[in-house]
């Protein structure tokens, strides 16, 4: 069985996992598609999401390890090698998540938000970027600041998950998460989709 339609991003996918695997061993869980591909919501110019589980945090080398391999896979010759975007976890975060105060997971929790809600509005799942152009229209423009700068922070997760979240973003993140919340409950009670 096949992750996705093309086979050549089917290749692109195997051999990166591949190299997880040879460079992490036992310390890794488990590779997945997340985002479009893995709500059916893709194209052939999609970005690929993926989600790597490890056992522990990375250490420095690890780290250094895995970024030359980024950079070889990149260079492989398919278009596909060069939409890979992906985040690697420790599996206790997804067990008992942590508060989320460095830029990459304070983004990461605004277009979330933002997709969750957008989704519950059309009914079906979408990506990131539908949910934060949908949320910028759609809510408080008092909110689209914070949206924009949550996109800034998915290039290059791995420099950004060890830098501090701005103080005064994350408490915005946090004030979006509990409109959110209350948004989500009052739609769903309504029954409708106004």
């Amino acid at each position: 069985m096949h992750p996705t339609p093309y086979q050549e991003l089917n290749q692109v996918l195997d051999e990166l996992v591949a190299r997880i695997r040879q460079l992490l061993g036992d310390d890794l869980v488990g590779a997945y598609l997340q985002g479009s591909f893995a709500v059916g919501d893709f194209d052939e110019h999609s970005d690929v999401d993926f989600v790597v589980v490890v056992e522990y945090n990375l250490l420095p080398d690890q780290l250094a390890a895995l970024q030359v391999m980024h950079d070889r896979i990149y260079a492989l010759d398919s278009q596909w090698a060069q939409h890979l975007e992906g985040s690697y976890f420790p599996r206790e975060i997804l067990r008992d998540p942590a508060p989320y105060t460095n830029r990459f997971y304070q983004g990461y929790i605004v277009l979330n938000y933002c997709r969750m809600l957008h989704d519950l509005h059309r009914g079906y799942p979408g990506s990131k970027r539908e949910g934060a152009e949908w949320a910028k229209s759609a809510l408080d423009p008092s909110w689209s600041d914070l949206i924009d700068r949550a996109w800034d922070t998915r290039p290059d997760p791995a420099k950004q998950v060890r830098q501090p979240a701005d103080p005064e973003d994350f408490r915005k993140t946090l004030k979006l998460v509990e409109h959110v919340m209350q948004a989500s409950r009052a739609y769903v009670s309504r029954g409708d989709d106004t």
